[in-house]
């Protein structure tokens, strides 16, 4: 820039998505909205500086005023090539900051005066500056060897500097952090301010590059352990089929289907459980699904199938039985009394049910074993 550097300037502006460039930064970058590759155009007619600057929503494809934030940098256009389909990548340098004091003109594309920002001298004692120097310095290190995704020569480059504004500016621009934190930097003017938001910032992102890379590794491990185990599964089943050998489940399965059969079932209820019986034949003997269907079939083959006791209809002993018992409960004890009498005149009645409901300990389960025990029935709890 030349002596008149500092003098508010008229140029081109472009609405960066996602994007903020520094002063004294290279960048790459495309161009594809209209306006943007208007204002490229207009700006290499003349001086080839640009006024690049943020916008907050990322969404809005025609951001007015209100949609960008209010410092952005003067930069220079270094280089322009055209991309197969009209686009645009250009290489830009950052000058100096600067602040839009008024909107020119809003078509073809946005011009703006600009008032370019001068550079805040650092005027912090060395007792302030050299520990917040080495404590960024440090966990810069830090961000790049956990990360692994910082070229050396940035790492070198933060090294090797002590202004803290440079610093500052080129951290921010070499580190994987959103928007807003980047222009939250672009937007401090006071170098050492800027450097401890950096600070933070590299504490924070470190922290979750930790946690980040733990989790991914724990899932590498979980991977890595199921596929070792579904390889030696399928090798192993490879190896019984050249031997002609069975799979455990598959002869699980047999043994379960004569169990079934052998129930003389009623027919939908047998051939939904050869259904299981054959699935079971089909999974692997280790996995959580088939020690889950075994339970199932093992629970339901345990079930007292065309098994029948003959109920004891006598009044007075299921009376004398509750009331042994049960104190109290008079209401309820009428209901079955009432219930046992009318099965006694009325065997053939069907779909008599009694449904005992109330919350967890009040006697509901001992009730019912009190009708059991005076009916001579057989009870299990499920």
């Amino acid at each position: 820039m030349n002596e008149n550097q500092w003098e508010a300037t008229k140029m081109p502006l472009i609405a960066l998505r996602g994007l903020t460039v520094f002063p004294q930064m290279l960048l790459h970058f495309d161009v594809g909205r209209d306006k943007s590759k208007k204002a490229l155009e207009a700006a290499m007619r003349t001086s080839q500086s640009v006024f690049l600057v943020a916008q907050k929503d990322l969404r809005v494809d025609d951001p007015k005023p209100s949609d960008l934030c209010k410092i952005g940098t003067i930069s220079k256009i270094k280089q322009m090539l055209k991309l197969p389909g009209g686009g645009l990548r250009i290489l830009v340098e950052g000058q100096v900051r600067g602040r839009v004091l008024d909107y020119f003109q809003f078509e073809p594309f946005v011009e703006v005066v600009v008032q370019p920002i001068p550079p805040v001298e650092n005027r912090a004692s060395d007792e302030k500056k050299i520990p917040l120097l080495r404590l960024v310095r440090e966990l810069f290190e830090e961000y790049a060897r956990i990360g692994n995704q910082i070229d050396p020569h940035h790492v070198m480059e933060v090294l090797s500097n002590d202004d803290p504004g440079f610093l500052a500016d080129y951290i921010a621009q070499n580190i994987q952090i959103e928007t807003k934190d980047k222009q939250s930097i672009l937007d401090e003017l006071r170098p050492l301010k800027r450097l401890e938001k950096i600070a933070f910032l590299l504490t924070r992102e470190t922290e979750i590059l930790s946690a980040e890379i733990e989790i991914q590794q724990k899932v590498r491990e979980r991977l890595d352990k199921n596929q070792k185990e579904y390889v030696l599964r399928e090798q192993l089943s490879a190896i019984r089929a050249e031997l002609g050998e069975k799979e455990d489940t598959m002869e699980e399965a047999e043994v379960y289907a004569s169990k079934i059969r052998a129930l003389k079932l009623p027919k939908e209820t047998e051939t939904k459980l050869l259904k299981e019986a054959s699935r079971l034949s089909r999974m692997s003997s280790h996995s959580a699904e088939t020690a889950l269907l075994r339970t199932y079939l093992d629970t339901v083959l345990d079930l007292p199938w065309n098994k029948r006791t003959k109920d004891r209809l006598d009044l007075a002993r299921v009376e004398k039985s509750l009331n042994a018992d049960h104190y109290g409960l008079e209401k309820i004890k009428e209901r079955i009394l009432e219930f046992i009498a009318v099965k006694a005149l009325a065997p053939d009645v069907k779909n008599q049910i009694l449904c005992l409901v109330g919350p967890p300990g009040v006697g509901k389960s001992s009730v019912g074993l009190s009708i059991a025990k005076a009916m001579g029935r057989k009870i299990a709890r499920v």
